[in-house]
């Protein structure tokens, strides 16, 4: 309009403040997603769940203790424990590393066993999902003497001796193929 004043440039400050706002306003938006939603973007690395087992990387674990036992027992292998949890990225990461063909060639040593401390994978009952994880946090306490997720126990065949553990995520592959080493001349030595 005529009376109107002339546009002027817009100053540092006034750019500033409103970049600010912008990233706030985006921050805030974040709160407005569905929690359901990113939950289910989390899951996306179960791929398969059946009613004992659990398949993340090509790797299957069983998600029952007493049935990894008795195929431990029957097949004369320790446990690899992978104590986890459904919303652990460090665990996603870890699972990566278990994945290395120089760890996936080690793992066929062991019977593999995901025990979930934080909560249940797929669509469980919330009473016996609920009773799942205290077991799997309880186990944990007991033989890994942490909550840190993850955590990684080689155990007998029975689940009665822990042979070898591994606390936390670590970025030196070498670490986890050690520990995997170190569990499986244990249990040869038994």
């Amino acid at each position: 309009m005529p009376v109107d004043a002339p546009k002027t440039p817009d100053s540092v400050l006034r750019i500033t403040v409103a970049i600010a706002l912008l990233g706030l306003a985006a921050f805030f938006a974040i709160g407005f997603i569905d929690v359901e939603t990113l939950r289910e973007v989390i899951q996306q690395r179960i791929t398969t769940i059946t009613s004992t087992e659990f398949e993340a990387d090509h790797l299957v674990f069983e998600l029952d203790l007493d049935r990894a036992v008795d195929v431990a027992n029957e097949r004369n292998l320790p446990l690899l424990v992978d104590f986890t949890g459904v919303n652990c990225v460090n665990c996603r990461r870890m699972e990566a590393q278990m994945a290395l063909p120089q760890n996936k060639d080690r793992l066929q040593e062991f019977v593999l066993v995901q025990l979930f401390t934080d909560d249940m994978p797929g669509d469980l009952d919330k009473g016996l999902a609920s009773g799942l994880v205290e077991r799997n946090r309880k186990l944990q306490r007991d033989w890994i003497g942490d909550v840190a997720l993850p955590s990684y126990a080689v155990v007998t065949p029975a689940g009665d001796n822990v042979l070898a553990r591994m606390i936390g995520h670590s970025d030196l592959k070498a670490r986890f193929t050690s520990f995997l080493e170190h569990g499986q001349a244990k249990w040869k030595r038994r």
